[in-house]
């Protein structure tokens, strides 16, 4: 309603006919204003959960067998509305016999639960050619494309779920089935499933305007398999926590099979004595702060490919045994993962093996010229009076 649309209503409510009951119904309630708010009593709607749209649909089945698995997803299905729910319920009646997961599916035109997981399989590979012989197979069942990225998204967001929480927090989900979901999360990195989550939902999006919604979905099913061709700031850091993972197994790996290795290839053969491991050099001694750094870093490109990324940045020197590294305004991300607690303690001890004492590393963005000069003013000054009075009889507030 417009503006004075409200104020003429406004007069009705405040004197109505004694037979007169308004009731006002709306998605928008801030739009109303206070002086009609005030005058009525609110009630806010809300859905229903699936354990009352459950409660609610095995009395209006009225004693016909339904299985509770039938049961949990046409309260999925019903996303909260208790009319969606019952319709549903009715439909699957309908058929005759008893209700079961399959018959659901029939009626929504869903993937099974098997074929999900084998889809998200197939995603976590990066296998593109599979994935479309998976959608043909998708499609020559009769599924449609809008009910299935509709599950297909519900199931990335149980896997998001499981991964960050664990797989007994998945509403409505537990046994065995909380326990692939659990499984199958550990496939993926926190990014990829985010990243995957919102190709789905920009699909889900997509098919209402598409003259053709197998391409929709194949179109999102061959981004999220070819990943490494992104060169967007999610996919990087995708790629690189991957990598992370990927080196970390390979260390673990690494000492397990030392540890396996037989004793002795020949029973009479002796063992040769191991060989101890060179001792690293000590690092020389009256090494510059930039020195020490240059150092560091060569070691960690070497050791570490996933923190290459320090040399895009700017050595800002040591201060009060603080390691300052800057970027520029525009590359946060890779604040993001410097500032990550394990890879800061791996620069850390790079450093202390290139000769730092206790050193502490910080990753930061560059402050504007103004700020920067500011700063350089105050530490000469601070330096004048330390000339003067001594660095120890300072205190700077």
């Amino acid at each position: 309603l417009s503006a004075s649309a409200f104020n003429a209503l406004l007069k009705t409510l405040e004197e109505p006919p004694e037979y007169m009951v308004f009731i006002l119904a709306t998605t928008e309630p801030q739009k109303i204003p206070a002086t009609i708010l005030s005058r009525c009593q609110r009630f806010d709607f809300g859905r229903f959960t699936e354990e009352e749209l459950i409660a609610r649909m095995k009395v209006a089945a009225q004693g016909a067998e339904v299985t509770d698995e039938a049961y949990a997803l046409m309260a999925q299905s019903a996303e909260g509305g208790m009319r969606d729910a019952l319709s549903l319920l009715d439909m699957c009646l309908g058929m005759g016999g008893a209700v079961a997961e399959e018959s659901v599916r029939l009626v929504l035109g869903a993937a099974d639960k098997q074929f999900l997981f084998d889809f998200s399989d197939i995603l976590c590979r990066g296998d593109g050619a599979e994935a479309l012989r998976a959608i043909d197979r998708l499609f020559s069942m009769g599924s449609d494309v809008g009910v299935f990225l509709k599950d297909l998204n519900r199931h990335f967001r149980y896997l998001t779920t499981a991964k960050l929480c664990g797989g007994d927090a998945i509403p409505g989900v537990t046994g065995e089935s909380a326990r692939r979901y659990a499984e199958q999360a550990e496939g993926f990195s926190t990014e990829r499933l985010l990243r995957v989550l919102d190709l789905v939902m920009r699909a889900e999006s997509d098919t209402r305007w598409a003259s053709s919604a197998r391409a929709v979905l194949e179109v999102c099913a061959l981004r999220a398999c070819d990943r490494p061709e992104e060169r967007d700031v999610d996919a990087l850091l995708e790629r690189i926590s991957e990598l992370e993972t990927k080196l970390s197994r390979i260390e673990s790996g690494t000492v397990a099979v030392r540890a396996s290795r037989p004793a002795a290839q020949n029973a009479g053969a002796a063992e040769p004595a191991p060989e101890e491991p060179d001792a690293p050099p000590p690092p020389p001694v009256d090494r510059s702060e930039a020195e020490i750094w240059n150092a560091a870093v060569k070691e960690l490109r070497k050791t570490e490919p996933t923190l290459s990324m320090l040399g895009r940045g700017r050595f800002a020197g040591c201060r009060e045994g603080v390691w300052r590294l800057v970027f520029k305004p525009e590359e946060t991300f890779y604040l993001t993962i410097l500032n990550k607690d394990a890879n800061r303690e791996k620069v850390q001890a790079a450093l202390a093996r290139a000769g730092a004492a206790e050193p502490r590393f910080e990753a930061s963005l560059a402050e504007s010229k103004a700020a920067q000069a500011a700063a350089d003013r105050a530490e000469k000054s601070l330096a004048q009076l330390a000339e003067t009075f001594g660095r120890e009889n300072i205190q700077v507030q």
